[in-house]
Parts: C-alpha cells; sequence; structure tokens
C-alpha cells in the first residue's frame, strides 16, 4: 500500500522512478516467460538484459520508510478532511474554513505554492502581533488539523515565545521540531504559522537574566481554560520579585537563540531536548579573570538548575563528571580543596559534596604515589 500511496501522490521524479520499476519488472517477466516456453536463448538474454537495467534504476534510488509514511499519512488526512467536510456540523465547518481561509484552493493557487507563499512571508521581520485574547479557537481537531498541514513530526516538543521582534511574535506557544538541516517552529497565533531557522543560527542558547516583567499584564490569554493552555501552561515564565533602589521589580528570565528568538525558561528543557545546542552565560562572573574555568562551568549548570531547566539528578551528574576531572589536574591538593570550597561557598555544591571528592583526590594522590 505504500508504494501504491507513492505512485498516486509522489512527486513527478518518484512516480517516474516507480514506473521505470515497474516497468522493467514487467518485461524482464514476459522475456522470462517467453524464453522458458520457447526454449528460446534468445529471449533468456532479453530476460537477463531487462533484469540488469531494473536493478540499476531500483539501485539509483530507493524510497524512504519516512517519505512512504509522509506520503501514507497526506492520504489519510485527505481522507479525513473530505469526511470531516461530509459530516462536520454548520458550526465545526465554519471554524476550520475560518483556519484555513488564507489557503485560497479551486482559485488556481496549489496548496504547496500557497504554503510556500506563507513561509516565505513569515520570514520577513513584521511588527509585533497583537497578543491572542484566547485560543478557543484551537479544538483538538484544528490543532491535528494545523500539524498535518505544516508536517509537524512526531519528535516536536512544546515551548513558549516570550518574544521575537523580527518575526513578529509575543507571548506565543509553539511547536518545535527539526530535521537535517533546519529548526521548525509552529506558532498558534490567531491563525497558525510556521517559520524556520537554519540550525547553525540555534546552535548556542544564550542567558538574559532579570528581564523586567508584568505578571498581571502578560499571557492573558493564560487565564481562560483551553485545550492550548491546558498544554502550554506549564511554560508560561517563572517570576520573581527583586529590590534595587527602594523599588520592588517584577523580574523573569529568557534564554535567547538566532539573535531575538526569546524562549521562557520553563522552555529551555524541551529547547535542548531538540536541539542540543551549547549554552553560554555573558556576565562578569564568565568573561573576567578572578574565576577559573571549573568555577565558570559550574555557575552556569547552576544557572539551568535554578531555571529547572536540569533536574536535581541530572545536575548532580554534570557537577560529579566536572568534579572528577577538577581532581586529575595538576594542581595540589591546597589549591584543590581551595576551590571546593569555593563552590561551597557559593553553594554549587554541598559540604558533603566537596568532603566526598576531597577523599576522591587523596585516592588518585595515593595511587600516583604509589606509581613512582
Amino acid at each position: 500500500m505504500k508504494y501504491w500511496y507513492a505512485l498516486r501522490y509522489g512527486s513527478r521524479e518518484t512516480k517516474r522512478y516507480l514506473w521505470s520499476v515497474l516497468l522493467g519488472s514487467m518485461l524482464t517477466a514476459a522475456a522470462l516467460i517467453y524464453s522458458i516456453g520457447k526454449r528460446s536463448w534468445i529471449g533468456g538474454l532479453a530476460a537477463l538484459f531487462f533484469g540488469i537495467v531494473t536493478l540499476i534504476i531500483w539501485q539509483s534510488k530507493s524510497l524512504s520508510d519516512q517519505e512512504l509514511e509522509e506520503l501514507e499519512e497526506e492520504e489519510v488526512s485527505l481522507e479525513e478532511e473530505k469526511g470531516s467536510k461530509a459530516e462536520e456540523e454548520p458550526e465545526e465547518t465554519e471554524l476550520y474554513v475560518d483556519f484555513d481561509a488564507d489557503q485560497a484552493l479551486g482559485q488556481g493557487e496549489e496548496p504547496r505554492a500557497e504554503e510556500e507563499k506563507e513561509n516565505r512571508e513569515a520570514e520577513q521581520p513584521k511588527e509585533e502581533e497583537a497578543v491572542v485574547s484566547d485560543y478557543n479557537t484551537y479544538s483538538p481537531a484544528v490543532l491535528k488539523k494545523a500539524m498535518h498541514r505544516y508536517r509537524v513530526k512526531r519528535e516536536h516538543r512544546p515551548v513558549m515565545i516570550d518574544s521575537c521582534p523580527s518575526k513578529g511574535i509575543r507571548e506565543c506557544p509553539a511547536y518545535l521540531w527539526k530535521d537535517r538541516h533546519k529548526a521548525y517552529l509552529l506558532l498558534l497565533e490567531k491563525k497558525p504559522r510556521r517559520i524556520e531557522y537554519p540550525l547553525e543560527k540555534m546552535a548556542f542558547l544564550e542567558y538574559q537574566r532579570a528581564v523586567e516583567a508584568n505578571p498581571d499584564k502578560e499571557y492573558p490569554a493564560f487565564q481562560k481554560n483551553s485545550p492550548v493552555t491546558s498544554v502550554f501552561k506549564a511554560f508560561l515564565p517563572d517570576y520573581y520579585q527583586q529590590r534595587k533602589n527602594g523599588v520592588i521589580s517584577d523580574l523573569k528570565n529568557l534564554y535567547r537563540m538566532a539573535g531575538d528568538l526569546a524562549f521562557t525558561n520553563t522552555s529551555v528543557k524541551n529547547v535542548m531536548e531538540v536541539l542540543k545546542p551549547g549554552f553560554r552565560v555573558k556576565d562578569a562572573v564568565t568573561s573576567g579573570n578572578r574565576y577559573g574555568a571549573y568555577f565558570t562551568e559550574s555557575y552556569q549548570q547552576n544557572i539551568l538548575l535554578r531555571d529547572r531547566v536540569l533536574e536535581v539528578d541530572e545536575y548532580k551528574e554534570r557537577m560529579k563528571g566536572l568534579l572528577q576531572q577538577m581532581a586529575q589536574e595538576e594542581i595540589s591538593l591546597r589549591e584543590f580543596r581551595h576551590r571546593l570550597e569555593e563552590l561551597v561557598e557559593y553553594r554549587f555544591i554541598t559540604e558533603d559534596f566537596a568532603d566526598y571528592f576531597l577523599e576522591y583526590r587523596a585516592k588518585l594522590d595515593l595511587a600516583k604515589a604509589g606509581q613512582k
């Protein structure tokens, strides 16, 4: 059935390839039957010739399971759409038509061309859009159709984009996924919109601490219950207060990629799972000469822990690996103890953790002494 979907809905190149293989197989079979029936060596040579040509064509290209699966899903989606148009009640039909009003089907423009046009428009800088007041138009059926239409992969993750002025995004839930060359975001705005970035632009996350916030006015749509808010509420930013010059301010921490694409702190775990980016903090601690490399790395990992990007067990494993490396450095025991005390002072590790690695370093020193 998968190859049948490819013959019906595949690209022109795919159809030409499959028809060539099919025709070659038929000619090979016909020549073979003729040679056996007539006991003709010419028929045998013809069968061998057609078989070799068919094999060469077959090996020149192969349809991956993913390509076949996408074609099958497209067929299923088309069938579901036909059925839904016939069976949906008027209210649901009106909702779906409004949702896809920009498709312009039946007006001389192909769906794929329209989608490419939308993607080009999405890439153009634009003024910030108004924040969505509610997500009640996004029923489960509408979300499913949007994910089919924009080819959202199964490996997608939900994230919250706090802002991205260059793309006109503000306080927007989205689905994130990637392929070999690009990262994609399906934005759940008034109408769904897909944007994309080259993966090289998504190679690093940059930390932005203490961004001024207004918890009472931000993300107003999440004051109401809907299928979207039930999924994405967990990705709202963590707010905290700080006093400066006698004034208390509401703040939040953000993580930026590709220049001005800012994710909430609660989204970063999913961003890291999908994109595997590096993480760097630019501030007085990381850029100055006062602290060493191990302290700086511990500092960055501790930020990820406090912002709920890392679980406690993940943080412990990372710190364990970091301190094992530090214990093997060619430094004195006194210097090693001083570095541990510094990490304890800033609450990057506990005293028990420091004591454990002091013993670990002592064992390493004894082993080295025994080898001399």
